[in-house]
């Protein structure tokens, strides 16, 4: 996992500068939380890229997640069912895309790029943690080189259940949408397929927008 590194000494660093909250008897070890937090959050990001449905969805907690997605003026809202279907429904068009030209697929790479993760109300058992990002798009067939298409922050409110760190609650929030030239798009929103309806820019998760 490529950025799982990164994310890690990030919080390390962080630690480091601010101190490591570590009381005996009751005490949390804050910075343990925090690098347990990042290595999951970094494994769903890749989950994202790989359009791996097992691996987004192990990130949730299956009994009370919620997800919100702001865009501009709008807002929508999901359980994970409604999330999980969607997922589920768009999983072979995804993975078609994302395989190389030589076995039919178009050679598609979403990459996933995640900032510094800023924790708050860190305790044993929750944490809220929100991080920018950043979503590029490229394929092989059509040719498309690398291109920034969206943006935006992820807030998460894990909990430990188990012994792992499920997020909860996850609310994204796009940027102004990045458009793409209508030659360079195939048919439009990617994980719909679809360009003409609002809500296609949100189906699933909605990160990214080029579809074949």
């Amino acid at each position: 996992m490529r950025r799982l590194v990164p994310l890690v000494l990030v919080v390390v660093l962080l630690s480091a500068v601010s101190g490591c909250c570590w009381c005996g008897g009751g005490g949390i070890d804050t910075a343990q939380i925090q690098a347990a937090i990042s290595e999951r959050i970094a494994a769903f990001a890749e989950a994202v890229e790989d359009y791996d449905v097992d691996g987004m969805l192990g990130f949730l907690d299956e009994s009370s997640f919620s997800l919100t997605i702001c865009e501009g003026d709008s807002e929508y809202n999901k359980t994970y069912a409604e999330l999980k279907a969607e997922l589920e429904e768009d999983e072979p068009k995804q993975l078609q895309w994302r395989r190389p030209v030589s076995e039919g697929g178009n050679g598609y790479v979403l990459t996933m790029e995640l900032g510094t993760l800023v924790f708050s109300s860190v305790s044993a058992t929750g944490a809220q943690a929100a991080t920018p990002f950043t979503i590029k798009e490229q394929a092989e067939f059509p040719e498309i080189p690398e291109e920034t298409t969206d943006g935006g922050t992820i807030a998460c409110e894990m909990v430990k259940l188990g012994g792992q760190w499920l997020c909860q609650k996850m609310t994204i929030t796009y940027q102004t949408v990045i458009l793409i030239e209508a030659s360079r798009r195939g048919a439009a929103s990617m994980e719909s397929g679809d360009a003409g309806s609002g809500d296609d820019l949100t189906h699933g998760f909605g990160f990214g927008k080029l579809a074949f």
